[in-house]
């Protein structure tokens, strides 16, 4: 099955039967975009203006939110020009959200 890219992916989305037990992930993927740059953090965090702090939460996935200007931002760092380089949307089935949960709690057990 193709790829779905922007309006088509959401549409699909939206329209599809979604059950109830499964959830829409949507993965940010600026750690990644940042490597295959070959820049560090640091310097997207000089050149987007975004405190280092903040943008290496991004590249590690640690957030739950993000706001549009901060997107805006990381987009003209990065030079951005597919914003499926930044976001993946995905639909996550309950199994995969047990183990990403347990995954999560070990990690957390781990730095303790």
């Amino acid at each position: 099955m193709p790829i779905k890219k922007g309006k088509e992916a959401l549409e699909e989305l939206h329209n599809s039967s979604i059950e109830e037990e499964d959830r829409t992930v949507i993965e940010l993927k600026v750690g990644e975009a940042i490597r295959s740059r070959g820049l560090t953090q640091k310097e997207v965090a000089e050149k987007s203006g975004i405190r280092p702090t903040a943008i290496s939460n991004l590249a590690r996935g640690y957030v739950d939110r993000i706001s549009l200007d901060h997107l805006s931002k990381i987009v003209r760092a990065l030079d951005i020009k597919d914003i499926n380089e930044l976001i993946t949307i995905n639909v996550e089935s309950e199994a995969m959200q047990n183990w990403y949960h347990e995954k999560i709690e070990q990690d957390n057990e781990e730095r303790e």
